[in-house]
């Protein structure tokens, strides 16, 4: 009999913290709070084919938000 799934194999995910391990990871800058703005109808027009939409496999295990900006803090 042939397998109809040769190309099958097996992968591990990541263990996925608790909550205690969770709390106890040191964030040098403390808790942030994120707001997040709409953005202007001409930024979405000129940048949509840039991002990756949520409906395409695969979609991945994160968010990754690139904050250039914190109200008082310094620039990064």
């Amino acid at each position: 009999s042939q397998c109809l799934f040769s190309s099958y194999r097996e992968i591990s995910l990541p263990k996925m913290m608790t909550s205690s391990e969770m709390d106890s990871i040191d964030l040098p800058d403390g808790c942030v709070n994120v707001k997040v703005e709409h953005c202007s109808e001409d930024f979405f027009h000129s940048n949509y084919k840039k991002s990756y939409p949520m409906r395409r496999m695969p979609r991945g295990f994160a968010l990754i938000i690139n904050v250039n900006e914190v109200v008082g803090k310094p620039a990064r």
